[in-house]
């Protein structure tokens, strides 16, 4: 069954799909007018959250461990992989431009991330967030809209508390 979906351009959506009970997802690139995978990407976890980037063609998702991983979803090369939370990531956006992933999790707190970073990031090196926001929320965070209007840009970040954050 579908468990998320997130566009990917004109044409595409990212579906990311359960397989094998639950243990393991497939991620698919899926023309929504003709319905055929255009890619399909067997993953070795099961997600919890999911975000794209239809400017920047970058893909996020990450697990219930706190780990986010980065594709182009043009090629299904993988840019990256990092630990975003000690808790599950429950929710992700990317900023309008592509420059920025937002993450929130089961630990109440919401990060952002610069994505050139999670790119040049080395196997074995740990990723600071640019930003952290951990007093917004006081139980798990369940969703994170970037919105951009005229010169400026907000996060709106909502959780389990039933508080609505602006950032």
């Amino acid at each position: 069954s579908v468990k998320f979906m997130a566009p990917a351009d004109q044409a595409h959506v990212v579906l990311c799909v359960e397989v094998r009970a639950g243990k393991k997802d497939d991620i698919s690139i899926v023309n929504w007018r003709t319905g055929k995978v255009k890619m399909r990407m067997p993953m070795k976890h099961s997600f919890r959250s999911m975000a794209s980037s239809t400017v920047r063609n970058y893909l996020a998702a990450a697990d219930g461990n706190g780990r986010v991983y980065l594709w182009d979803f043009t090629t299904g090369w993988m840019m990256g992989s990092f630990e975003a939370h000690y808790k599950a990531v429950t929710a992700m956006s990317f900023s309008q431009c592509g420059t920025f992933l937002f993450t929130g999790g089961e630990d109440a707190i919401v990060n952002s991330w610069s994505v050139g970073e999670i790119i040049r990031l080395g196997p074995s090196e740990a990723l600071t967030p640019f930003r952290s926001f951990a007093s917004l929320h006081t139980l798990t965070v369940t969703g994170i809209v970037h919105e951009k209007g005229g010169t400026s840009s907000s996060v709106v970040t909502v959780g389990m508390d039933g508080v609505v954050s602006v950032i």
